[in-house]
């Protein structure tokens, strides 16, 4: 014979998947301005609500590929005299306020 199922395929297709409704872990990357007068190296803050961890060099990662970096660099600022930056290949949309 033929199999019956109680319930119909989408729903099995349903619970192999995973959830669409979870939601990514906020994250919110903070340059300690007084880590950078204090002379020290990791000045990046990482944080969610799990965590709070320290970098020099932060990468933002979107389906396993980096799509944006953003680098403190005391020893070696950009032309202009900056030390922290974000550096992306991607569109970046611009706000102006005021």
């Amino acid at each position: 014979g033929r199999l019956i199922y109680p319930w119909p395929i989408s729903r099995i297709y349903f619970f192999l998947q995973p959830p669409p409704y979870i939601q990514p872990m906020k994250t919110i990357v903070h340059v300690n301005q007084h880590k950078i007068r204090a002379g020290e190296k990791d000045v990046l803050t990482v944080k969610t609500y799990k965590s709070n961890d320290y970098a020099s060099e932060a990468e933002i990662v979107v389906d396993g590929k980096v799509v944006a970096k953003i680098v403190y660099r005391p020893d070696n600022p950009l032309s202009c005299g900056a030390k922290v930056w974000i550096e992306t290949e991607g569109e970046v949309r611009r706000t102006l306020r005021g």
